[in-house]
C-alpha cells in the first residue's frame, strides 16, 4: 500500500483509537442541525492537509447536505435510509488496481474516525446513489470515480423506524467473533486471542471496522511478527456495484484500523507485498510486518 504520513490533525487517533472505534456505529438518523463550528472547521483542515500529500487522484470533498438536496444528488435508493445529515464526504479516485481501493478505504476511514473524535457521526454510503450526477458536481475527469460517499451530523435524538430495520437487516450491528476472523499461523487453525495479548487489542478493533452491508469480508493469518490479510468474498456481491469493489474498500477500512491500533499500542507496523495464497476462496491483500519493539 502507497505509504502515508497521515498530517497531525490525525494524532488524536493514535491516542483515542480503540475508545472512537468502540464508540463509532453507523448513524442513519441526524438531527438536522449543522456541524459544530469548531468541529467542522477542524473536519475542513485535516480534510484539506490530507488532499495534499495523498497520492494523486486520491482526494476528499466535503459538501453541505442543504446545497445538495438543491441540487437533486441523492434522491433515490441507500440515501432514502439517511435522514437529515449536516453534509456529505464524497472520496474521488481512479482506481487502477486493488491497492487503489485499498487506498481509498484507508483514507475515508481514518477521516471518518476523525469526526468520531469531533464528535460528528457517521455512515458509509457505498451502494446505489447517483454516481453520474455526483461526478458531474465533482467535475471528474472520465477516469475518476466516486466509489462512496459518506453522510455526517449528529445524531437525532432517535432513531426512525426504517433506520431501525436497516439496523435489523444487517444484524444490528453484530460483528463476527475473533475466532472466525483470524487463524493461527495456518490458514485453517483456531486462532485463541489469549496467545497473543500483545494482538488481541488491535484484532479486536479489526473486528469492530465496518464493511458494506457488514459482511465482514476481511481474513487474517496471525504469524510470529505479521498479519497476513486475505479477502473472502461474497457470493455474487460484485454484481450489485459492478463499478466499484465494495469489498476491496472494506479491506482498506480495515487496513486503517489496524494501523491506528497498531500505533496507539506503540507497535511499528508497515504494509508489505500480498501473502501466500492459501485457499481458492481467499484472495491475499496485503502483509502487516510487525516490530512490537517501539
Amino acid at each position: 500500500m502507497k505509504p502515508i504520513t497521515f498530517p497531525a490533525e490525525f494524532d488524536p487517533l493514535v491516542e483515542q483509537f480503540s475508545n472512537l472505534a468502540e464508540r463509532r456505529y453507523s448513524c442513519r438518523s441526524f438531527s438536522g442541525a449543522p456541524l459544530p463550528a469548531n468541529a467542522g472547521t477542524r473536519l475542513v483542515a485535516a480534510i484539506t492537509s490530507l488532499n495534499h500529500i495523498t497520492p494523486v487522484p486520491l482526494r476528499l470533498a466535503l459538501f453541505d447536505a442543504a446545497e445538495l438536496r438543491r441540487r437533486n444528488l441523492f434522491t433515490t435508493g441507500t440515501y432514502g435510509m439517511i435522514r437529515r445529515p449536516a453534509a456529505y464526504l464524497a472520496g474521488i479516485t481512479a482506481p487502477a488496481s486493488t491497492r487503489d481501493w485499498l487506498e481509498f478505504g484507508r483514507v475515508m476511514q481514518s477521516t471518518l474516525m476523525l469526526a468520531t473524535y469531533l464528535d460528528i457521526q457517521s455512515c458509509w454510503i457505498g451502494g446505489v446513489f447517483d454516481r453520474r450526477t455526483c461526478g458531474r458536481i465533482l467535475d471528474l475527469s472520465a477516469e475518476e470515480k466516486v466509489p462512496a460517499v459518506v453522510a455526517l451530523g449528529l445524531a437525532a435524538g432517535r432513531r426512525t423506524l426504517r433506520d431501525r430495520l436497516v439496523r435489523w437487516s444487517s444484524g444490528k450491528g453484530a460483528r463476527r467473533p475473533i475466532e472466525e476472523l483470524c487463524f493461527h499461523h495456518r490458514w485453517g487453525d483456531s486462532f485463541d486471542p489469549s496467545r497473543r495479548t500483545d494482538l488481541a487489542p488491535l484484532l479486536e478493533n479489526l473486528r469492530r471496522a465496518p464493511s458494506a452491508s457488514n459482511r465482514q469480508p476481511w481474513r487474517v493469518v496471525v504469524r510470529e511478527n505479521q498479519l497476513d490479510l486475505y479477502l473472502v468474498r461474497t457470493p455474487g456481491y460484485q454484481r450489485l456495484v459492478p463499478a466499484v469493489d465494495l469489498q476491496a474498500i472494506d479491506m482498506g477500512i480495515a487496513a486503517s484500523h489496524l494501523e491506528w491500533s497498531a500505533r496507539e499500542r506503540g507497535i511499528k507496523m508497515s504494509w508489505g507485498d500480498p501473502p501466500p495464497q492459501v485457499s481458492a476462496d481467499a484472495e491475499p491483500i496485503l502483509t502487516a510486518i510487525l516490530n512490537t519493539e517501539a
